[in-house]
């Protein structure tokens, strides 16, 4: 999470998640990410992305049980890696299709 002081007891029930299945990890105190979140005008792209790749394989190193990645922050989307992940385009994504299904061809 850009903020981790956001990853509560109280988010986890308002989800319906448990405490075991899920792994926060604070990105927000990276030195990498201070450009996002604080507004500066440079941003070290490479940094950033070597930076969050770093946390992503200690965190699933720490639990290899992980099998998805869920980005918070709406910047973070383009440093997706290996894992199976979900963020706000994916959602978009998901939603315009449930919505708008293209029409099935084939033999019915």
């Amino acid at each position: 999470m850009a903020d981790i002081q956001g990853a509560t007891p109280e988010l986890l029930a308002n989800v319906n998640a448990t405490p075991d299945k899920v792994t926060f990890v604070d990105i927000g105190s990276l030195p990498e990410f201070h450009a996002i979140r604080y507004g500066e005008t440079t941003l070290d792209n490479g940094a950033l992305k070597r930076a969050l790749v770093q946390k992503a394989v200690a965190a699933v190193k720490q639990d290899p049980s992980i099998g998805a990645l869920l980005l918070e922050c709406s910047d973070l989307p383009p440093y997706a890696v290996g894992l199976p992940v979900f963020d706000f385009i994916t959602l978009i994504n998901w939603l315009h299709q449930s919505l708008c299904q293209r029409p099935y061809y084939g033999f019915i």
